[in-house]
């Protein structure tokens, strides 16, 4: 069994703000982060579960 828990920004604190102030050019800029989330997961596997083996990638002829 696993168990996971992410979160991102769930307060909505990140934000950028840019100002510029150059010749005529007068610009200001806002940016909120629009996606704070709160993830949790659970996977369990059932019966006798394994891996299945898998075959090795032959890169021999990437070799120059």
């Amino acid at each position: 069994m696993e168990a996971g828990v992410q979160v991102q920004d769930i307060f909505k604190t990140s934000s950028v703000t840019l100002k510029t102030n150059w010749q005529n050019q007068n610009l200001r800029i806002h940016d909120y982060a629009d996606t704070p989330f709160f993830r949790v997961t659970f996977s369990y596997r059932f019966g006798n579960y394994s891996k299945k083996e898998r075959k090795e990638i032959d890169k021999s002829r990437f070799d120059r």
